[in-house]
């Protein structure tokens, strides 16, 4: 019997994983920031959604913590957390998939830009050298909403 209960608490510990939805919003395809809802000012569009679960506690799990904003010496993610910095506090703590690819999912693309500050974006744009973008990181998310068109990246 206990074997048929550790089965169903794994199937139902895996089948409802807390997750998150975060929007990626940019003002003219310069300023981006990350939210855990619809951003409501009007000078910013929303670029594309994406899901990423919270960890479960396995010590194999990874975890990074989300920040809504990335400025030249702080990225949108990071596996490390600064309790010194209280103005960069994260939206959320979660688990990245870097290596494979699951279920309806989609890469997401950190980018530095040189001329407009950092980006994220579904788009790998490692040969475009219009804003000498530059891909730090790369994730997989799962549930990924486009708006229907490519996130901007060269302003000209």
């Amino acid at each position: 019997m206990y074997k048929g209960h550790r089965c169903i608490y794994s199937f139902l510990e895996s089948s409802f994983a807390e997750e998150t939805t975060f929007y990626v919003s940019s003002n003219k395809g310069k300023d981006f920031r990350i939210s855990t809802q619809p951003s409501k000012q009007s000078r910013y569009s929303e670029e594309f959604r994406f899901t990423l679960e919270h960890p479960r506690g396995n010590p194999k799990e990874t975890t990074y913590f989300i920040y809504s904003e990335a400025s030249s010496d702080h990225d949108f993610v990071s596996s490390k957390l600064d309790p010194s910095n209280y103005k960069k506090y994260p939206l959320d703590v979660v688990v990245l998939n870097n290596k494979t690819a699951g279920r309806n999912s989609r890469r997401v693309y950190l980018i530095d830009r040189s001329n407009y500050g950092p980006m994220i974006s579904l788009d790998d744009h490692g040969n475009v050298s219009c804003c000498r973008g530059k891909q730090n990181f790369y994730f997989y998310a799962h549930d990924v909403t486009a708006l229907g068109k490519k996130t901007r990246f060269c302003v000209f």
